[in-house]
């Protein structure tokens, strides 16, 4: 069963929005976790960590402490590890799994397109990644497909096109919005405006 488990965690991954790390890891040792699935030698291992650190813009970062960082600076670590722990970008006979929980909400813009561009690459070779996310505009840029989520049930589902609608988003928000195609990609963006609520 231990040995069923370690190939499992070799398939899927999950990242949580809220990452709470009881010991003062560093970067380094945090990301090496994600390699434990993996029976390899310490060279291999740090080669790894260096590898997906880099994709995560956190090569500066390894040997300072988790604890000292910014809320998207974790963030990252947690996808660099994320990403370690399913071996990502090198070739598999078996696709595998990433599950995020809003793992852009704490990123500058830079980043947060770093990561879901990181995340489209993953997916396009042949894996599959489920997001929770909230802006719904990088959802629209990024992702292929999307389930709306009302009051626990499913709104509507399909194509973000199909999906990222006028009446879907007023049905949802209960507020006025409009959708647009974005001027440069072929992709729906979505627009609110004010409010009044008082």
């Amino acid at each position: 069963a231990a040995h069923a488990k370690k190939s499992l965690a070799t398939q899927r991954a999950v990242m949580m929005q809220a990452n709470h790390v009881g010991f003062d890891f560093t970067v380094f040792e945090l990301i090496a976790m994600g390699r434990y699935p993996y029976v390899e030698s310490l060279k291999m291992q740090s080669e790894k960590v260096h590898k997906y650190a880099a994709i995560m813009d956190l090569s500066n970062y390894l040997t300072r402490r988790v604890s000292a960082l910014s809320g998207g600076e974790q963030q990252r670590v947690h996808m660099a590890r994320t990403l370690a722990q399913l071996n990502a970008f090198t070739q598999s006979a078996k696709p595998k799994l990433m599950l995020l929980d809003e793992p852009t909400s704490a990123l500058d813009m830079r980043h947060q397109h770093a990561l879901l561009s990181c995340v489209k690459t993953f997916v396009e070779q042949g894996n599959s990644a489920i997001i929770a996310i909230h802006d719904l505009n990088l959802a629209s840029l990024y992702a292929t497909d999307a389930i709306l989520l009302h009051n626990k049930k499913v709104l509507q589902s399909g194509p973000i096109n199909t999906v990222l609608t006028e009446q879907n988003l007023q049905q949802m928000y209960a507020m006025k919005l409009h959708v647009n195609p974005h001027p440069y990609n072929d992709a729906p963006m979505v627009f609110s405006q004010r409010q009044e609520f008082l």
